[in-house]
């Protein structure tokens, strides 16, 4: 489960990083991928991704010509790919911590929570769960060809979670989608268990 936890916490470091850009962004600005087990060997996934609104960049995957895939695998072979349902999209409203900031008018962030359910027999292996998707845009310049560069969310099931029905970590907040430069930042990074 530590490696899990550790893939969830760079998953959202990353959304947190990339969220600063949004006022540039052109398509996915980050996200999360979690699992709860609901006991016969059955399993239900959560894959949150969240893009910039404002700048007509693409839309969320499973919305016209563009199916959402997420792979399983079963160490290192494919056991499947799942092609999702369209997502549950909301816009996230920018919480502001600062009173001397006013909200950019092109600030947009938007949710989408695609949800499925899968059975993965026991395994001595892991299962690896993941999606991909691309891209960053051009205005990025710590990645190198951003237009070419997507982003990818995966989480383990590993053999020792499986037997005890394990459910992953979920983050407790959401990072501030706009901040002010210069000023130090605190954010809780912190996670809830359930078991």
């Amino acid at each position: 489960m530590i490696s899990s936890f550790k893939q969830k916490l760079l998953g959202l470091t990353l959304l947190f990083l990339c969220v600063f850009q949004v006022s540039y962004a052109a398509h996915i600005v980050g996200g999360e991928l979690t699992y709860k087990c609901l006991g016969d060997e059955n399993y239900r996934f959560t894959l949150t991704v969240y893009r910039d609104c404002a700048s007509g960049g693409a839309q969320f995957d499973s919305f016209g010509n563009t199916l959402g895939t997420v792979s399983i695998y079963n160490g290192t072979n494919l056991l499947r790919n799942i092609f999702l349902d369209p997502p549950t999209v909301e816009v996230v409203p920018p919480v502001i911590s600062n009173p001397c900031l006013e909200v950019p008018q092109n600030l947009c962030v938007e949710r989408g929570v695609y949800i499925f359910e899968e059975s993965l027999p026991m395994s001595v292996e892991s299962y690896t769960i993941t999606y991909s998707r691309c891209c960053r845009n051009a205005s990025i310049s710590n990645i190198i060809l951003p237009e070419d560069t997507g982003a990818t969310y995966t989480i383990d099931i590993t053999s020792t979670a499986q037997e005890s029905c394990n459910s992953s970590p979920i983050f407790s907040k959401f990072p501030e989608i706009i901040i002010c430069a210069n000023e130090p930042l605190n954010f809780d990074h912190s996670a809830i268990d359930a078991e």
